[in-house]
């Protein structure tokens, strides 16, 4: 309504208000509300981000993660429902408020990454260290792919945007978390690099609380009491979950070797 005052003033009594470039900012800044959600892209200041082409790209790197996944997985080890970073509570709060979503995704998904980090690299690590500097020391370190690396960074991305008061549709913003689910799915299992115990394993028809991401703990040449009894890897859990453990290769179902 203000807007349009304006432009009635300056039609029929051009000589009462003066429309110079200041104004015509202040314009602009007032109608963007209004035209936002017609917009494909936004540009302030010379920077620009189209929310949309960003989740396209993601959409491919999430898919190429998938196939990477494809070509280096054992056949008979194939799981698709280990959660490596959790959408519930972006989930909850998406119809609410899909900004408030995208950044809860970002808390997790910075959660995951920092435990990772301490535990596979530096367990002194500082709170200083960004997301960016963690995924490529996760990436160099041969933690995560590339594609699954580029994707990490998409997704932050995108919630970067949202947390800084970027406009988000509630489709996009389950979009965004949609495709977040699909990359924890690009993790074979015994590589997902969130490093809590899984407490649905038995459901998945798992051998144990931690074989989501054994295989990224060390193999010791002469194994001690922090080897696992059946993957040889030191157990995720610690000495203490490993002395604990009774389990042994008898205890995984022969199915487990025998699905193609």
């Amino acid at each position: 309504m203000f807007i349009i005052t304006i432009v009635v003033v300056r039609g029929f009594w051009p000589e009462t208000f003066t429309l110079d470039k200041y104004s015509v900012g202040l314009l602009f800044l007032l109608a963007i509300p209004l035209v936002a959600p017609f917009l494909k892209k936004a540009k302030w200041f010379g920077a620009e981000f189209d929310f949309k082409e960003n989740i396209q790209q993601l959409v491919n790197l999430v898919e190429e993660s998938k196939e990477e996944k494809k070509e280096i997985e054992e056949e008979n080890r194939h799981v698709d429902i280990i959660e490596t970073f959790s959408a519930e509570s972006a989930m909850d709060l998406v119809e609410q408020d899909p900004n408030l979503a995208l950044a809860a995704l970002r808390i997790e998904i910075e959660r995951i990454l920092r435990l990772a980090y301490r535990t596979l690299i530096n367990p002194e690590s500082s709170a200083k260290n960004g997301i960016g500097f963690i995924v490529k020391e996760l990436h160099e370190h041969g933690t995560i792919g590339d594609h699954q690396r580029d994707a990490i960074h998409q997704i932050t991305k995108l919630c970067n945007e949202a947390v800084h008061g970027g406009k988000v549709s509630i489709r996009d913003a389950i979009e965004v978390i949609d495709l977040t689910i699909e990359l924890s799915r690009s993790f074979s299992l015994g590589y997902s690099i969130n490093f809590q115990p899984n407490p649905e394993y038995e459901e998945q028809g798992l051998f144990c609380e931690w074989e989501h991401c054994v295989e990224l703990f060390p193999v010791r040449e002469n194994p001690d009491d922090r080897s696992c009894h059946v993957f040889g890897h030191d157990c995720p859990g610690g000495i203490g979950t490993q002395s604990k453990c009774q389990k042994s290769m008898d205890d995984i179902s022969d199915e487990r070797f025998s699905k193609k």
